[in-house]
């Protein structure tokens, strides 16, 4: 948060737990000297750990912490980033209206060409991806792309992009984005968002019907996930290579994968992560003559997608 120091470099690097640790021992310093406005925006700062690692209930307690702190100091012009934050727990939860009006919400707070209404138009542009909203996610885009001033804005901006080029079936133009976005996000030292890039340049390969070159992005961005503790894109990318293995036709392989992406998805209540798991594992028991199971597991995909507007990649 602007202002409050932060060791934003551990938390980029993949070393989520440090960087949890450190927030905790620096708000609870904050609070312990009164700096109780310091001690909301480090909250938020956790939130934002806590997210990068999968434990969305915790982050969004934490974030409910430095948002409630920010409203009893009347520091209005501080919510855009905790309700940022919001959002992004309610895209991981499949809350993707929700994550949209929290968004919305914060845009009243933001000033023009601000980086925080920069970050609050490029995560919009994420929820409207997921609910199969591509113009208004464009849009969003094409209004973020005048704020981008540096590198991890780029990144950011890029990521988003990209992943609504993939969608709109636009795969080299998605493949070139995710190319540069890896390459800046390796040269700053940004972890997640490297995962990211990799996934994003695996689907523009795996859309184009290359399956065995997405397959080795996929399993690079799931050793970098592994290492660096991210779970709820750890989830996604179980549940991409166990994709690529039915493709391949090693449908047992396949759904043996898919079920543990399952596993990984409903522990961190990951709802995206656990549509793909189960829409997959419907045709991997439709391919192996399990009419039951395959119903089963069809019917939970279809039940996220009506429950909240979400459109399937």
């Amino acid at each position: 948060m602007d202002g409050v120091p932060h060791p934003r470099p551990a938390r980029q690097a993949g070393e989520n737990e440090d960087a949890v640790a450190l927030f905790e021992q620096a708000a609870e310093l904050y609070r312990a000297c009164g700096f109780t406005l310091g001690e909301g925006a480090l909250r938020c700062n956790i939130s934002v750990s806590y997210n990068a690692q999968g434990r969305l209930r915790e982050s969004a307690e934490a974030f409910g912490q430095g948002l409630a702190v920010f409203r009893a100091c009347g520091e209005f012009a501080r919510m855009p980033r905790g309700l940022n934050a919001q959002a992004m727990n309610h895209i991981h939860l499949g809350e993707f209206r929700e994550a949209v009006a929290c968004i919305t919400e914060s845009l009243q707070y933001t000033g023009p060409a601000s980086n925080d209404q920069l970050v609050a138009l490029v995560n919009r542009a994420g929820a409207y991806k997921e609910l199969g909203e591509l113009e208004l996610a464009a849009a969003d885009l094409r209004t973020a792309e005048p704020l981008v001033d540096n590198r991890l804005d780029r990144v950011q901006w890029g990521l988003a992009r990209a992943g609504v080029e993939n969608r709109l079936g636009h795969h080299e133009q998605a493949r070139q984005i995710a190319t540069d976005v890896l390459r800046e996000s390796r040269e700053i030292g940004n972890g997640y968002d490297a995962c990211v890039a990799l996934q994003a340049l695996a689907e523009s390969h795996l859309f184009a019907g290359d399956v065995a070159t997405a397959r080795t992005y996929f399993e690079e961005g799931e050793a970098l996930a592994t290492k660096s503790g991210y779970g709820t894109i750890l989830a996604e990318l179980h549940a991409d290579i166990a994709q690529c293995n039915f493709l391949d036709g090693e449908v047992e392989l396949a759904y043996t994968q898919a079920t543990q992406a399952l596993a990984e998805s409903e522990v961190v209540e990951y709802g995206i992560g656990q549509q793909w798991s189960h829409s997959l594992l419907a045709r991997c028991c439709t391919a192996l003559n399990r009419p039951a199971e395959a119903a089963t597991h069809q019917a939970a995909a279809d039940t996220f997608c009506r429950q909240t507007g979400y459109t399937p990649r």
